[in-house]
């Protein structure tokens, strides 16, 4: 009888207790440091190289109202398309990365971005380049800007500032190493050819978003409460637990009864016969008195 008592104990025990991956937590830490610079770096580039494109389309303005025989608020229209696309396609990159990672929407951006602009130089027409370079250039660019900023957060947690700046001053840097480049790349090479070699250098963008990998989850050991009867209750076989519980219930009511017992005898032994006697004389002192008014009080 004991040995099945004790099968149905250990039977829910065991059900009551969690699988082994439920007693660990799955963290992603921030190394701050370390593989966290080369990712670092990487984004630098990528803010360096579409921003700096950007900003130095002025220098082709010139070339394209003349090839195309258009007017200038039409060539004009071509980066602000492009510029207006790279920003309102943010809200479409992170909730592509937050899908997929950042590693392959970059690659997948810098991609679109490089083919679209390579395409527009042979574009027969203006309207052409509004949908190449404009459109679908500008959103392959937002594809991949918004992983480079992204990613210098989930590898930087206290210096994350200090990196957060170092990466948008690439910026800063590719407007003034792109604009005197694309300038002598049209005057040396032609617009197209010109054009075609900042398309090749987009794709290193690319290139960059491979260095982005995603953290690795560490480990870590979860806080677990002790199991009680009541938990087992709501996993276990209901007659076992009904067993279990009554069980508990009677070692808890002999527990108190022999507690209450084991206070009346050594109070018992405690009182002797002088203090029991001592106690009735004195019945008289705890008779309730009469309240005093404020009459009666002796003034001085």
């Amino acid at each position: 009888m004991k040995s099945v008592k004790e099968k149905e104990k250990q039977s829910a025990v065991k059900v009551s207790q969690p699988p082994y991956d439920e007693e660990y937590d799955y963290i992603k830490i921030p190394p701050d440091g370390g593989y966290g610079w080369v990712v670092l770096i990487a984004c630098f580039l990528i803010n360096m190289i579409i921003d700096g494109f950007l900003y130095a389309f002025g220098a082709i303005s010139d070339d394209l109202k003349s090839h195309h025989k258009c007017q200038e608020w039409a060539v004009s229209l071509v980066i602000s398309i492009a510029c207006s696309c790279y920003l309102l396609s943010a809200p479409l990159a992170s909730a592509l990365c937050n899908k997929w990672g950042c590693r392959p929407i970059g690659m997948i951006g810098g991609l679109i971005a490089a083919v679209s602009v390579a395409a527009s130089v042979f574009a027969p027409n203006i309207q052409l380049m509004w949908l190449l370079f404009g459109f679908i250039g500008g959103i392959g660019m937002g594809l991949v800007y918004l992983p480079s900023i992204v990613m210098v957060g989930y590898y930087f947690d206290e210096k994350r500032a200090i990196a957060t700046g170092i990466v948008t001053a690439g910026t800063g840097i590719g407007s003034i190493t792109f604009g005197p480049l694309s300038r002598f790349l049209f005057d040396r090479f032609g617009w197209q050819y010109g054009l075609l070699i900042l398309a090749a250098i987009l794709l290193n963008c690319v290139i960059c978003c491979i260095f982005m990998q995603p953290l690795k989850a560490v480990r870590k050991q979860r806080i677990l409460r002790p199991i009680e009867l009541s938990d087992v209750a709501n996993v276990a076989n209901p007659t076992v637990t009904s067993h279990l519980l009554s069980e508990k219930q009677e070692t808890d009511v002999n527990t108190k009864s022999s507690s209450t017992h084991h206070s009346h005898n050594n109070l018992d032994l405690c009182l002797s016969p002088m203090g029991k006697r001592s106690r009735a004389n004195s019945t008289a002192s705890i008779r309730p008195r009469r309240s005093i008014k404020a009459d009666d009080a002796i003034r001085p």
